[in-house]
């Protein structure tokens, strides 16, 4: 028994691998779309063009997650705080220390 539940540690490591990976990848995405929305060359700087640029970011995480707008806008606010505000969270959580 103690072997299975080895694997199953092991495996819950792997997985708060890829959660601190994708946190990461969606915070660079983030920033990406807020700055191109933000570029006054590409014509888009008012507060409407920018709430939809966001609008639009969260449906495309969605849809590329498979889960419904809301859950990829919490996924977005929760990567924000863990790359900029909770850097050791997300530190445990790439090490393996969190699941």
């Amino acid at each position: 028994l103690w072997g299975l539940i080895d694997e199953v540690v092991e495996a819950e490591v792997v997985v708060g691998l890829a959660m601190a990976r994708r946190v990461r990848a969606i915070e660079r995405a983030r920033k990406f779309s807020e700055a191109a929305a933000a570029d006054p060359g590409l014509g888009r700087s008012t507060a409407s063009s920018r709430d939809l640029a966001r609008r639009s970011f969260v449906a495309e995480i969605g849809a590329a997650l498979r889960v419904p707008e809301r859950t990829a806008d919490r996924f977005i606010h929760t990567s924000k705080v863990l790359v900029n505000d909770l850097q050791e969270t997300l530190t445990a959580l790439s090490e393996g220390r969190l699941g």
